[in-house]
């Protein structure tokens, strides 16, 4: 009887707890302000503006130091969550169609947050302008800001007991905002905060200079913890821009290949498709390549040569010993999978006849058809062979040796993927730190300079991985430096 009795009560708490579920209205998304006829854009969303202060402040951009990030912190609990949405052209950002709305999670405050908001811009330089355009009943007009980049308008809307402030640069954007709101966006990715667009692929190449009608999706979603910050990423651009044949040579490509001896501090490797983007986008990539086309050609290369190096995988691998007049160092290993035997023969027999002040000798090893050694002032290699070339800051007669790989690298060290990032940022700063000291010893200030930059920005990481799925997916790990 008892156990017939808990299992009623069990029963009745579901369906009544079901009830008050599916009655409740869902929280308002300001997604669904968003006008959607704008064929290309970029979206932005985040999850609170309290958090979004929090991870700006860490990573110290986009401030600028505007005191921006302060002002948000001040009515923390005030603004919940924000959409954004601006145009893209074929030349960039179009700022006409920028419009956005943010909910207001504590109604109650939102005039004081508000008055704020005209202090700050007021104290910026920035003219606080009444609004005098017709909006629906749902709206209530506030003001406009005017500063040397343009201006925003700004209206409250209400409904029942959902408030957000609806933001435009085209004040006529307000009503339309209100009366023609959509359903939330679908998402791909992971994370609190998000972005996504829709971009013509002439802004994928260098000037944006290229006509065509294709657009690429892409969105990437953020999130920051005590643990660790995330990034996840997804985009078509394989299946817009690369042929079924390209997809899947990339697919079925073998984990990077590792030479040297040492330990291998990290790991990156890149895959590009040229040749397909050329032929898709109707020859105008090259235009793009001028400038380094110009290059190569003066040490003797042609287009179809620097074609061959771009489509093919680039890796490198740091953290391999190497060594010189200051001592043993970690160097670094750059293998181009994309050179053949032919163009290897070229480059390797340039740089044999270079008069180098203190020459390079022939280098014989297995599985290499030809390669130079330099030992002095430092020790440095350049082969050749049916995997490509391989040069770089190394100990010559270590090519063909492996280099130790820490757990924190193993598993993208193993991963068979076109695109592989991996660093162990601990282990990086005390190899930043010998170049540092190397470069002060040699009196190399603007060296020591720049590594002392990058030590700073690397101190209070662990490690930074990639993990690809496939060619549209990918989610990128940086975890924060623990104490041990």
């Amino acid at each position: 009887m008892r156990k017939s009795m808990l299992w009623i009560g069990v029963v009745l708490s579901l369906s009544v707890g079901s009830a008050f579920f599916f009655l409740a209205e869902p929280a308002l998304d300001p997604g669904v302000f968003l006008c959607t006829e704008e064929e290309d854009f970029i979206e932005l969303h985040v999850e609170r503006f309290d958090v979004a202060a929090a991870w700006l402040s860490e990573f110290d951009f986009a401030t600028g130091g505007s005191g921006f990030e302060s002002l948000l912190k001040d009515h923390e609990g005030v603004l919940g969550r924000g959409a954004f949405r601006i145009g893209v052209s074929g030349t960039g950002i179009d700022r006409s169609y920028f419009h956005g709305a943010v909910e207001i999670s504590d109604p109650s405050r939102v005039e004081s947050a508000l008055s704020s908001l005209t202090s700050w811009a007021e104290g910026r330089g920035i003219t606080v302008k009444s609004l005098d355009v017709p909006l629906s009943k749902s709206l209530d007009p506030l003001f406009s800001l005017e500063g040397q980049f343009g201006s925003i308008s700004l209206a409250l809307w209400r409904e029942g007991t959902d408030v957000a402030v609806l933001i435009a640069e085209d004040p006529d954007m307000l009503a339309t905002m209100a009366s023609d709101r959509g359903e939330p966006p679908n998402r791909k990715t992971d994370g609190d905060d998000w972005l996504r667009g829709q971009i013509p692929t002439s802004l994928m190449v260098l000037s944006g200079k290229v006509p065509s009608d294709e657009r690429v999706s892409l969105e990437w979603g953020l999130s920051v913890d005590d643990e660790k910050a995330t990034l996840s990423c997804w985009s078509d651009w394989a299946d817009v821009l690369l042929s079924q044949k390209r997809r899947d040579e990339l697919s079925a490509m073998d984990p990077v290949p590792l030479y040297g001896e040492g330990k291998m501090v990290g790991l990156m490797s890149w895959t590009g498709s040229f040749g397909d983007m050329t032929s898709k986008l109707g020859g105008e990539v090259r235009e793009e390549l001028g400038p380094v086309l110009g290059d190569a050609m003066s040490i003797g290369l042609d287009e179809n040569d620097l074609l061959d190096i771009l489509d093919g995988r680039v890796s490198l691998s740091i953290g391999v010993a190497a060594g010189g007049f200051l001592g043993d160092f970690p160097g670094f290993c750059l293998i181009l999978e994309g050179v053949s035997n032919g163009l290897g023969k070229r480059l390797v027999d340039m740089v044999r006849f270079l008069p180098l002040p203190f020459g390079v000798r022939k280098l014989d090893l297995p599985g290499w058809k030809d390669g130079l050694a330099l030992d002095i002032p430092l020790t440095a290699v350049m082969a050749y062979g049916d995997d490509g070339l391989a040069m770089g800051l190394m100990r010559p007669e270590s090519l063909n040796d492996n280099p130790d790989i820490p757990e924190s690298l193993a598993e993208a060290a193993g991963k068979a993927s076109p695109h592989v990032l991996a660093l162990d940022l601990r282990a990086l700063s005390n190899t930043v730190e010998i170049y540092r000291d190397l470069a002060r010893l040699s009196g190399m200030v603007p060296v020591r300079e720049i590594m002392q930059d990058v030590g700073s920005l690397i101190a209070p990481w662990e490690k930074l991985v990639m993990e690809p799925d496939g060619l549209d997916r990918a989610t990128f790990f940086l975890f924060r430096r623990t104490h041990r």
